[in-house]
């Protein structure tokens, strides 16, 4: 016999018991899914309700995804990846902080109401405007 008070067969720091009384999955360790354990969440049967321990209103899932720190407010205002934009920011696009964005995703988010520029062309347009001074023309 083992005892359901002490046993944690998921490793998440709640006892079997704890699990059976507040409905959490006793054999997995985030029964919502959210990136948060079962033990550290808010709303460990809801995946929707989020919790923000250091209040940067990045959900502690998202950070713990992405490797950001749930109890440091000042990771919003950091550049996971290097590409110019802060991981609050990449939250609120609802973009990957972790991932380099290419060329055709780069779009200009200062645009208010959705509105967005996509500097894909522009780049173009540069680069061809850059090298026409290259090109020779000759009939």
């Amino acid at each position: 016999m083992y005892d359901l008070h002490l046993r944690d067969r998921d490793d998440d720091g709640l006892s079997e018991k704890d699990e059976i009384i507040i409905g959490t999955d006793p054999l997995n360790p985030d029964t919502d899914g959210d990136g948060v354990n079962d033990f550290n969440d808010s709303f460990p049967l809801n995946s929707d309700a989020q919790h923000d321990t250091d209040g940067d209103t990045m959900p502690d899932g998202w950070e713990l995804k992405f490797g950001l720190d749930p109890l440091d407010p000042n990771d919003a205002y950091l550049d996971l990846n290097g590409n110019g934009v802060i991981n609050i920011d990449e939250y609120e696009n609802q973009a990957d902080p972790s991932l380099q964005p290419t060329l055709l995703e780069l779009e200009d988010s200062s645009k208010s109401e959705g509105g967005t520029v996509n500097l894909s062309l522009l780049f173009l347009l540069i680069i061809i405007l850059l090298g026409s001074h290259r090109l020779k023309y000759t009939h």
